[in-house]
């Protein structure tokens, strides 16, 4: 048994072309949907003490319900389907595009809480 597993829980990217890049876009239900399988096969083989879920398309994946990160992120849940203890976080992506510099760093700087926090629980 592996102590956490950190996953985006998207298993299918779609994007949009802008400029040279390719701008990755939103998994919408049926998306998500579609990779709940895979997702659920992964959690059953690795069977972690903790799963971090990063990001509101993580979340809603996980939690099977819609999520808010403003509001969820940094609550451990008890409560989950798929492993004893189960929290959310922010996507590395959500950093990123923060509006602020100031923003990029508070989200950042809860990301590298929440991995503590998992990995605390994951060795209790």
């Amino acid at each position: 048994m592996l102590s956490a597993y950190i996953t985006n829980a998207v298993k299918h990217f779609k994007w949009a072309p802008r400029n040279k890049e390719r701008i990755h876009k939103k998994a919408n239900g049926q998306e998500m949907q579609a990779g709940n399988p895979w997702l659920e096969t992964e959690i059953q083989r690795v069977k972690p003490k903790v799963i971090l879920a990063l990001g509101v398309t993580a979340g809603t994946a996980l939690y099977r319900r819609l999520v808010n990160i403003q509001k969820e992120q940094a609550i451990l849940n008890h409560d989950s389907l798929y492993a004893p203890k189960l929290l959310i976080s922010w996507h590395p992506s959500a950093i990123l595009r923060a509006p602020t510099e100031d923003e990029k760093r508070h989200r950042y700087s809860e990301l590298k809480n929440d991995v503590i926090l998992v990995w605390a629980e994951s060795h209790c």
